[in-house]
């Protein structure tokens, strides 16, 4: 009975992971900025004034990290049309952001899903005797890649916030630096996006679908009491194929 039941979830795990590069292909690959800091009930608090000195720092650093890794300077031409045209620009970033946010936030979701799905059912697939091994590791490196993302996703919200919040018409420079570096940062996220979900379709779901037909194989037949776990497993597998 233990291995029908886990059968069964594992059928359940497999349309979930049916769905999910769906809900992810469907979502953008950028994030929303969630740096920016709380507002506090006394703004002309000293510990205010540090935490805004230190952030004003720490955005100088990463301008001039940024014009740095600019491979092209912009002509005095280009300046000045940047001057012009950088305020419409910042909108259209914070405008992006709303977007972003609730892009990202569904595909966290899903990732968090899909995460506990595997620490729910790889622990069960241990007490039988399948080997687990192989699905360990892709656990592992489902993980890993997962923290690659995150990682990414944390670049482009730095570089998107600094985006929208530096003085473009003072430095056009820094402006197309940033947004470069913005750039830049997205298609990572894109990558990082892509590798999961390629992940999934083409490793996870054939292993999880391999551990279903060992299960399925071992498992002694049912008796006449367990019909109703036969139906349901069947309209699973049907809903799975559709």
């Amino acid at each position: 009975m233990k291995k029908r039941q886990l059968f069964i979830a594992l059928s359940f795990a497999s349309l979930a992971f049916a769905w999910s590069p769906l809900v992810l292909a469907e979502s953008s690959a950028t994030t929303s900025n969630t740096d920016t800091p709380a507002s506090s009930s006394d703004p002309g608090s000293q510990a205010d004034q540090v935490s805004a000195e230190e952030e004003s720092k720490k955005l100088q650093e990463r301008i001039t990290a940024y014009k740095a890794s600019l491979k092209t300077q912009p002509t005095a031409v280009q300046q000045a049309t940047l001057k012009l045209k950088c305020k419409p620009a910042q909108a259209i970033g914070r405008a992006l952001d709303t977007r972003v946010l609730t892009a990202d936030k569904t595909r966290s979701e899903v990732y968090g899903n899909i995460s506990n799905i595997l620490k729910d059912i790889v622990p069960k697939i241990k007490e039988t005797k399948i080997n687990t091994d192989e699905l360990v590791g892709q656990q592992e490196q489902l993980t890993k890649n997962i923290k690659g993302y995150t990682e990414s996703v944390a670049i482009y919200k730095t570089a998107l916030s600094d985006f929208n919040t530096l003085d473009c018409t003072v430095d056009p420079i820094a402006f197309s630096a940033t947004l470069e570096a913005a750039r830049l940062a997205r298609v990572t996220v894109n990558e990082d996006m892509t590798k999961i979900r390629q992940y999934i379709t083409d490793t996870l779901k054939p292993s999880l679908t391999s551990v279903k037909v060992q299960l399925e194989e071992s498992s002694d037949k049912p008796d006449s009491k367990d019909q109703s776990t036969d139906k349901a497993v069947d309209t699973t597998n049907k809903k799975e194929n559709q």
